[in-house]
């Protein structure tokens, strides 16, 4: 709304993060399948999945003294070996030694260090080493951002310590800054923690040193500019004081340490459960996968119709050779969206690293069947649109794109249209935390529906699209999104005699399309949706939608069941509290075999 389209597309966040992600990911499992192999004997990336949980496990016995401000000693019990190989990389300098020894004892220390296997320290000194690696790959863009060198520490390792908040990218890698909203001196004085194992502090170190060097120089140029007062003014003049509010929250969501808070929101315990209870919605779900599938068509929007639908064909005939162009020209991405998940929920539930490799392989196993919905979707959904793509000519002949970019703008069209695992592409609502993660749950389409509706009102407004392609988007995300999830859905349901009284084709289209983009509104849609049923004269299931209380409600509402109970009502009251804490989806199938007379 704010700035035109070119600019807009020339300062978007998404398809950087993604790839930020993607080459993170690429430099972290090749560092762990080369050590793993050379230092451990690993032959799978599992057998190391397995010592990281070694690591991890606390050492039965263990006690650990560290001094209080006033200078008592308190103990600790729970001490892991990846907390214990933390501490060895941080004891290599001088600085953290110093401060080390004085509020732990460098005896103690000694003794902890005395405690890790030849394997386990060799296997922190190479992770440090690789990070000394980061410098050179970091220090071009920082000098591009900031006109100076990025400043070394010698035998760096990031360091967390009490009372002082979770600092900025590479804040105490750099040393003496010049800019210091960037970076912060180490506090000599400050308690060393470690609450965090040493692999987990260096994964986090690679993906923040990747965001740095995709997103900085980009990140600077939208702040300097939005934060400029006359563009500030301009826009509280023009659109007001909240839009203004809004607009700054997503540029600081943005930053590397809003990233780095959105990475780490999956540690509180609601934030867990409503992520196995919504994992538990989606998992193995055949209804799921008609909704997912119908995503294809917001890949039409920017070409001529006919000849999407033509190359569809061809992509549905030609399945191995469709794969193939896909796999060698977005390949990295597709793995991406397929292994680290395709929205939020999905890539947290499967970070083993926040759940655990034994949640992981349930979580994994469980989503397959939607992740590989979404991958069909996306390769043969999208194959009409990036061959578009690359074989759209200017008015001479030659070629509108190269291959790399034809590559980047189907990233940025897919992350746009279809659901979204970078932050940046949510909205102030989405990144919430806590109990507010309930509400936005599942909207993150109807999201990307909404905002490509507004986008081409904005674009006709400016006069950058003319009236036919304005109502065409409007209409594809309005309309034809929502009524193709209806068939779609209904289909499913069809084929797996999953039908009931109320449901009719012609009545799941019209509420699809009457309601589906006012699912973004908490509260709202529930209401508009039951007001509907009623005038169509079907049951009204209830109030308001939440995550988990319809579940809950339920199931509290058997205990004042009369007639005798069967072993459907059991598993109802049960199923809430399984889904919340496993992910394993309860409560539909039970439904399903219900349905099916089992």
């Amino acid at each position: 709304m704010i700035v035109d389209s070119k600019s807009a597309d020339d300062l978007d966040m998404v398809p950087r993060e993604t790839q930020a992600a993607i080459d993170g990911k690429k430099r972290i499992n090749a560092f762990l399948d080369d050590a793993g192999a050379r230092i451990f004997g690993f032959k799978t990336r599992s057998d190391f999945i397995a010592k990281k949980q070694e690591w991890l496990k606390v050492i039965p016995g263990l006690r650990i003294w560290s001094l209080d401000p006033s200078g008592r000693k308190v103990y600790q019990n729970e001490v892991s070996t990846g907390q214990i190989m933390n501490m060895y990389n941080q004891y290599k300098n001088a600085d953290s030694k110093k401060a080390m020894d004085y509020w732990y004892g460098e005896s103690q220390i000694n003794d902890l260090i005395g405690m890790l296997t030849p394997q386990d320290r060799q296997f922190a000194d190479e992770m440090m080493d690789y990070i000394d690696d980061v410098h050179a790959m970091v220090n071009p863009v920082y000098v591009d951002v900031y006109q100076t060198d990025l400043g070394k520490v010698f035998n760096y390792w990031p360091r967390r310590s009490e009372h002082v908040r979770d600092q900025d990218l590479l804040s105490d890698f750099v040393g003496p800054s010049k800019d210091p909203n960037f970076t912060k001196h180490r506090s000599q004085g400050a308690k060393p923690v470690f609450r965090d194992d040493a692999l987990t502090v260096w994964m986090n170190h690679e993906l923040d040193a990747q965001y740095m060097i995709h997103q900085a120089r980009n990140f600077k140029t939208i702040s300097d500019t939005f934060r400029d007062p006359t563009v500030e003014n301009e826009i509280r003049n023009k659109w007001g004081k909240k839009a203004l509010a809004i607009l700054q929250e997503q540029i600081d969501s943005m930053s590397i340490n809003g990233v780095r808070q959105s990475r780490n929101a999956v540690e509180s315990l609601v934030t867990k459960l409503v992520g196995q209870f919504s994992l538990a919605k989606i998992a193995v779900n055949p209804l799921v996968l008609g909704g997912q599938l119908s995503a294809y068509h917001a890949y039409s929007t920017h070409m001529p119709t006919g000849k999407y639908y033509g190359d569809l064909m061809y992509a549905i005939s030609h399945i191995k050779e469709t794969h193939k162009f896909m796999r060698e020209h977005v390949g990295e991405f597709l793995d991406e969206r397929l292994h680290g998940g395709f929205n939020e929920t999905l890539k947290s539930m499967l970070d083993y690293e926040k759940t655990g490799a034994t949640q992981e392989k349930l979580n994994r196993a469980l989503s397959s069947f939607v992740r590989y919905a979404d991958y069909a979707s996306v390769v043969w959904g999208g194959y009409p649109r990036l061959k578009f793509l690359l074989e759209e000519k200017n008015p001479d002949g030659t070629r509108k794109r190269t291959k790399e970019a034809a590559a980047r703008q189907f990233m940025v069209e897919t992350q746009e249209t279809m659901q979204a695992n970078s932050s940046s592409s949510l909205s102030a609502w989405q990144r919430s935390k806590g109990m507010a993660k309930l509400f936005t749950i599942f909207k993150n389409q109807q999201n990307q529906y909404v905002r490509k509706i507004f986008e081409a009102f904005s674009e006709y407004g400016r006069g950058e699209i003319s009236r036919g392609k304005m109502i065409k988007q409007v209409v594809n995300f309005a309309v034809v999104q929502s009524a193709l999830f209806a068939v779609f859905r209904y289909s499913v349901k069809f084929a797996l005699g999953l039908t009931g009284d109320d449901d009719d084709i012609k009545d799941d289209i019209f509420e699809s399309v009457a309601l589906g983009n006012f699912d973004i509104l908490p509260f709202i849609s529930d209401i508009a949706s039951q007001e509907l049923r009623r005038v169509q004269g079907k049951n009204t299931i209830g109030g308001v939608s939440v995550l988990g209380v319809d579940d809950i409600y339920k199931s509290f509402a058997l205990l004042h069941k009369k007639k005798a109970w069967d072993w459907h009502d059991y598993a109802q009251i049960i199923s809430p509290f399984i889904e919340m804490t496993s992910g394993l989806p309860v409560a539909q199938y039970n439904r399903y075999l219900k349905k099916w007379g089992f």
